[in-house]
Order: C-alpha cells, then sequence, then structure tokens
C-alpha cells in the first residue's frame, strides 16, 4: 500500500543532505508540528466522525492551507516521520532486503536527517521538541532540546498498571497527553521570544495527539470515562465511545494550535502535520491487503496545514 510496495527505480530526495536552501528569508522562522494520528478532514467527516469541518475552518481562518488530498508515506509512526525528515522513503521492502532496524529510524527523528541537516547549513538553529515517545528524543545534531516529563510513555504504561494509574490518569491524563499539552504551552511561551531573536530558528516536535488513550476533553481537561488505553483497540462494530473521544480530543489540539499560531506572529512558517490517519477500522491488527478503500483512506489520508507569509 502506498511507500510500503517496492519501488526499485525511485528518485533521489529532493534535497541532498549538503544543500543550502538560499533563497530562505533569515527573517523567517520554521515551526515543523507532527501530529499523531489525524485523519484528514474529508476523512473525518465521511468515515469518522462529525468533526472534520470544524478543525478546517479553524485553521484556515488563521491563515492556513489545509489541502483536498494529503497522503502519508507509511502507516506507522516509525516510518512515515522519518519518510518526512528524510524527504525520501527510508524502508521499501525489496526481495532480499535485510529488514529495517527500528533504531535507525528513531536516530532520523531524533535530528539525523535531510530537512535538518539542509537547514543548518543554511544558518538555522535546530530546536527539537520532545513528545514523551521513546522514538522522537533528542539526538546530536539539536542545538536546543527541551526535554519531555520525567512522566512519559514508559513511567505512564508502568504506573498505569499500580495502585495510582488511575488517580495520575484522573489527574495528568496519559504520557502522552501530558507531554504534548507541555510542548504546546512551551511553544506558547517562546515562540515569540525565537521570533524576536535574530536568529533563523527550525523547531521541530512530535505531539501524540489525538493518538489514543483519549484521555482530554474538548477543553483540554483530563477525563476518565472512556474505555480506551495505550494497548487496546475497540473490537470492529464497538467503539465504546472512542469516536466521541477522538473528537474531543481532536478540538482540543485544534484550539492549542491556533493558540500557537497567534503566539508564533505573522512572520513564521508554520507546518501541521499528520504521521497517519485513525484506526477505527482496526487497520493496524489486519492484513493490509484486505483493508477496504475506506480503510486505506482512514489510514493513510492525513491533516496537512501550512501556514507561509508571502
Amino acid at each position: 500500500i502506498g511507500a510500503e510496495v517496492a519501488q526499485p527505480d525511485r528518485s533521489p530526495p529532493v534535497l541532498e543532505s549538503s544543500t543550502v536552501i538560499s533563497n530562505l528569508s533569515a527573517e523567517r522562522d520554521i515551526f515543523l508540528i507532527v501530529v499523531d494520528g489525524h485523519a484528514h478532514p474529508d476523512v473525518l467527516e465521511s468515515e469518522v466522525i462529525d468533526s472534520g469541518s470544524s478543525t478546517r475552518a479553524n485553521l484556515e481562518g488563521i491563515g492556513f492551507a489545509v489541502p483536498d488530498s494529503a497522503w502519508a508515506a507509511y502507516s506507522s509512526t516509525h516510518l512515515s516521520i522519518p519518510s518526512l525528515l528524510e524527504m525520501d522513503y527510508p524502508y521499501v521492502p525489496l526481495d532480499g532486503q535485510v529488514p529495517l532496524r527500528q533504531s535507525s529510524t528513531y536516530e532520523t527523528i531524533s535530528g539525523s536527517n535531510a530537512v535538518v541537516r539542509s537547514l543548518k547549513a543554511s544558518g538555522f538553529r535546530y530546536t527539537m521538541v520532545e513528545s514523551g515517545w521513546s522514538g522522537s528524543t533528542c539526538g546530536r545534531d539539536v542545538d536546543r532540546c527541551v526535554r519531555s516529563s520525567v512522566y512519559d510513555e514508559f513511567l505512564g504504561v508502568v504506573l498505569e498498571r499500580s495502585a495510582l494509574g488511575p488517580w495520575l490518569k484522573q489527574r495528568l491524563g496519559s504520557g502522552f497527553s501530558f507531554n504534548a499539552m507541555r510542548a504546546l504551552t512551551w511553544f506558547e511561551s517562546n515562540v515569540g521570544e525565537i521570533g524576536r531573536n535574530g536568529q533563523p530558528d527550525f523547531v521541530f516536535a512530535h505531539l501524540v495527539l489525538p493518538h489514543p488513550p483519549y484521555v482530554l476533553d474538548s477543553d483540554c481537561q483530563v477525563r476518565y470515562d472512556v474505555r480506551y488505553d495505550y494497548s487496546t483497540t475497540p473490537p470492529m462494530g464497538d467503539d465504546s465511545g472512542a469516536r466521541e473521544a477522538y473528537a474531543e480530543q481532536i478540538e482540543c489540539l485544534g484550539s492549542r494550535l491556533v493558540d500557537v499560531a497567534a503566539s508564533a506572529g505573522p512572520d513564521a512558517v508554520i507546518v501541521v502535520v499528520s504521521d497517519h490517519g485513525s484506526d477505527f477500522g482496526s487497520q493496524v491488527d489486519r492484513d493490509p491487503r484486505h483493508w477496504s478503500d475506506s480503510d486505506i483512506d482512514e489510514r493513510f489520508r492525513t491533516l496537512i496545514a501550512v501556514r507561509s507569509p508571502p
């Protein structure tokens, strides 16, 4: 499916790692925010929930372009984000090829990629905001690292199985949602200063939202009334309230992204892109050869929104 089909004659990356992008203005900071599991607004409306139009309207209302057609290169985070950052296909399953090490894709996300090398060669300072997921942590190519909380994916999974689990989730949410809200708050507090520092900055963040577990309501307040956790997917035909909770978490994320854009000022370039879509057809548990057209649309058609000043 998509880029996961062998493509032996594919062209080289758009940019070589040493490319200097000469037409970038030193006055333009670039913010790349990768959200996780946000299906395309059209798919949300037709296949998943009736919430796509508000997402599009909120972003377009503050100057973002939201294209009608946007597809992820892969259906999983550990390949989709490296594909974006390398501007290439990190894995094409050819006959006799050694399976790709997951650690190598994590290195790409951590900063060893073509986008970072090209922008740094053009004079940009690189800041990475960690997500709380083990696959997106700061690497050696990062100039400035915004660390995630100690309450991350690993600690959250461990503690939720303890007596403290319900108490923590009711107060902090999941490790994913807690660090996503923390990252968005950092953006709101720092993007203004970044815009005034006289230094071109590239800031990358991976927010593990609206990815499950769905623990935030539309006002970004922690909730604990949905039976949907890290490792469980609702059985086919039994969403257990997850679609509605997914919609609320999308509304929360959208409102916070609007706040970030307002804090960034009019001259910043802001790109919001999702790594893949949602999974209400239980796609990740099924052989892709048996996916329907709607399954493919839901998982591969994604949100992309770009605000680029003239």
